[in-house]
């Protein structure tokens, strides 16, 4: 991917989290939500491990960091 293109990329990724922060927030359907946050979390975490995993530190440790705010949502939606 060129930078012109990566930077587009980090730009569309940071609006849907902020978009996905306001959603949080917002409290509207907390379990679509959560189920939206672990769809997206997934697909994040299967792309890291399949086209960067020589560039991830830990790839054990990103996946258990991410298991715990997957919890964590799914436990505040069930508020």
């Amino acid at each position: 991917m060129d930078p012109g293109r990566a930077r587009d990329v980090t730009i569309a990724i940071g609006v849907g989290e902020v978009a996905m922060a306001a959603w949080i927030v917002s409290g509207f359907k907390p379990r679509t939500c959560a189920a939206a946050q672990t769809a997206l979390m997934a697909g994040f975490n299967a792309g890291a491990l399949t086209f960067a995993r020589d560039e991830l530190t830990s790839p054990r440790r990103l996946l258990m960091r991410n298991a715990g705010i997957t919890a964590l949502a799914w436990l505040a939606a069930w508020r």
